[in-house]
């Protein structure tokens, strides 16, 4: 696990993933801004969020790196990772229903 994040703390390695992150942000908010009220506003928050994680890389990236270590530590990180697979399960159900349930959830 040591080696992980001496990998991570690498400049060149963190300055890569938090331009990669804040270009998947950009796209993901110019691409779908959505504010209508349903279950497609969480793609756009995804969007805000990826976008200011990018910038918090960019710019305070030993930060991001201490706090990682502190989740791992912690135990943190299993919870998020519980949290992201229920939350990517109910976005896949929600984007493979029937087309005759999603017309009847908007109108």
């Amino acid at each position: 696990m040591n080696d992980m994040f001496q990998a991570m703390a690498e400049p060149s390695y963190l300055f890569s993933m938090g331009l990669m992150t804040l270009i998947i942000g950009i796209a993901m908010i110019v691409g779908h801004h959505i504010w209508d009220g349903s279950w497609r506003v969480v793609i756009t928050v995804i969007g805000y969020l990826s976008l200011v994680k990018g910038f918090v890389i960019l710019i305070w990236p030993k930060t991001m790196v201490s706090l990682m270590e502190g989740m791992v530590e912690s135990g943190a990180i299993w919870v998020q990772l519980a949290f992201a697979i229920a939350f990517y399960g109910w976005m896949t159900w929600l984007g493979f229903r029937p087309e005759k349930e999603i017309a009847e959830a908007t109108s």
